[in-house]
C-alpha cells in the first residue's frame, strides 16, 4: 500500500498538501478498481465507492475530465451500483434478501462532484 501511505504522510505532514493526498489515494483507488486497465472495473467494491470522492476531491484539472468520464461509464456505474453498498438480511423463513444501495453511493457521488466542480 505504498501509495496509500505516501498519500496519508502528505496529509499529515502539511495539510496545504491535501489535495495532494487526494491526488494519490484517486490513483491508489483507480488501479484497486480497475487492475487490468481494460475499463472492466473488476476491482474491489471499497476502489469503486472511494475513487470518484479522492478524484473530486484533488481538484487537479485532469481529474476534473476522469472524474466526467468515470461518472458516465456505464461499465463502472453498474458495477458500483451492483458492488458497492450491498447487504445480506436472513428471512424469517430462512430465506435471504439481497438489498443493493449501490445507486445511492453514486447519486451522492454526482451531488458532492456537482458541488465542487468548477463552473465555466
Amino acid at each position: 500500500a505504498g501509495a496509500l501511505d505516501d498519500a496519508l504522510q502528505a496529509a499529515s505532514a502539511d495539510t496545504g498538501k491535501v489535495f495532494t493526498a487526494h491526488s494519490e489515494l484517486a490513483k491508489y483507488f483507480r488501479l484497486k478498481a480497475n487492475p487490468d486497465g481494460e475499463e472492466g472495473w473488476t476491482g474491489t467494491a471499497r476502489a469503486l465507492s472511494e475513487l470518484p470522492f479522492h478524484l473530486c476531491r484533488s481538484e487537479k484539472p485532469e481529474h476534473w475530465d476522469e472524474l466526467f468520464e468515470l461518472l458516465t461509464d456505464f461499465t463502472f456505474l453498474e458495477n458500483k451500483a451492483e458492488r458497492v453498498a450491498v447487504y445480506e438480511y436472513k428471512n424469517p423463513d430462512g430465506g435471504s434478501t439481497s438489498v443493493f444501495n449501490g445507486v445511492f453511493a453514486l447519486m451522492r457521488d454526482y451531488e458532492d462532484c456537482l458541488r465542487v466542480f468548477p463552473g465555466e
